[in-house]
């Protein structure tokens, strides 16, 4: 399983348009988030996390 970030930030394939719950000003170098962008990615990432181990563990 892939998770794609770019998919999310950038969804129109323009990473300066405002995506929900997101600001743009999180990636102050256009790349790497400052902590309140490192917030976000937690709380985007870790259900997803949560699906695919639970996944795993049925196998």
């Amino acid at each position: 399983m892939v998770l794609d970030l770019w998919a999310v930030l950038c969804p129109t394939g323009d990473c300066d348009q405002l995506v929900e719950g997101f600001d743009p000003a999180w990636r102050y170098d256009g790349l790497h988030f400052d902590a309140f962008g490192a917030r976000w990615f937690a709380d985007w990432i870790t259900p997803s996390l949560v699906t695919l181990e639970t996944g795993l563990q049925r196998r």
